[in-house]
């Protein structure tokens, strides 16, 4: 949803990739614009695991896309689904050919442009792979967690409520960046 705002309000984005697990409501929908409720499997992508995904459910909804034709979407967005199976193979790729670590849904983006052999410059990353760090144990058990990055889960989360006015907001990153 925040990147394809960002490409409404000018940001120069060419395709925005939206990669889907076993749940593949989103992937079906920009692919053939069929609205199809799947049944909804656990995999090691939670954010992912949805069957109708709220955000997507505004966009389509937008008065953006009612005013535009819905080959808006084929023309913007680039879908596709990896399978769970194939997330967890990606991730021991990932690590033990280039010792990088991608959380689940990152990897998502990677394995589909890998597959795609695309090789255009792209910004593909949704988290930080510490949250799934559980997850990643089972895959990869070597990996160790450091006293620094344990701390992370024990940290008090720190947020600032803003009033509903644009210019505060860019005036506040502008101040603190």
């Amino acid at each position: 949803m925040s990147a394809f705002i960002a490409k409404l309000l000018g940001f120069p984005i060419e395709k925005i990739v939206t990669c889907t697990n076993d749940n593949y409501f989103l992937d079906n929908f920009i692919k053939n614009n069929n609205y199809l409720n799947l049944s909804l499997k656990k995999t090691i992508t939670p954010s992912i695991d949805i069957s109708i995904p709220s955000n997507f459910s505004r966009i389509i909804n937008s008065n953006f896309l009612k005013k535009h034709k819905m080959n808006y979407l084929n023309e913007n967005f680039y879908s596709d689904k990896i399978y769970n199976k194939n997330i967890i193979n990606s991730i021991e790729y990932f690590y033990n050919t280039f010792k990088k670590l991608y959380d689940p849904h990152t990897i998502t983006c990677f394995s589909s442009l890998k597959k795609e052999n695309k090789s255009e410059n792209m910004i593909v990353s949704t988290s930080y792979p510490i949250k799934f760090i559980f997850s990643i144990k089972r895959i990869i058990p070597s990996i160790k967690l450091t006293n620094k990055l344990k701390k992370i889960f024990f940290m008090k989360e720190k947020c600032k409520i803003f009033s509903q006015n644009f210019f505060v907001l860019i005036n506040f990153i502008k101040k603190n960046v």
